[in-house]
């Protein structure tokens, strides 16, 4: 009868195999959150700061085409008529969620304004962000 007994395969893990795991899946995780965290606010900036390179290329295309003159434009639903000549979907053109200015807080506001004065200079604001 002992034989048999000591014949029977051990199932499963003990207490203190499952504890290790955790503690190495929780040490992962620890790791890998705020990497995903700054990863996705950098990607977030890159797309902001692309974003306003469109807008100021439009801009420099408006210039060329009507020469300079005053003129403002806005993204998001208050987008004009000029502007729609000059960038497709304006309307959709928002400041992504999550990206981040020079001091790491939140750009702001959602929308994006390009001025064109009667020189030829191009503002946009928010403006472009500098990455670390």
């Amino acid at each position: 009868m002992k034989a048999a007994v000591l014949k029977r395969k051990k199932r499963g893990f003990t207490l203190i195999e499952l504890i290790v795991v955790i503690a190495i899946l929780a040490i992962l995780a620890a790791i890998a959150i705020p990497r995903y965290n700054e990863s996705r606010a950098k990607s977030a900036t890159t797309a902001h700061n692309s974003n306003v390179r469109i807008l100021e290329g439009a801009a420099q295309n408006y210039i060329a085409n009507e020469g300079a003159k005053e003129e403002t434009w806005v993204t998001g639903s208050e987008a004009g008529e000029k502007i729609k000549e000059y960038v497709d979907k304006p309307e959709e053109i928002k400041v992504p969620k999550g990206a981040k200015n020079n001091d790491k807080t939140d750009v702001t506001p959602d929308y994006y304004t390009v001025e064109i004065e009667a020189d030829g200079t191009v503002n946009v604001t928010p403006a472009a962000v500098a990455l670390d």
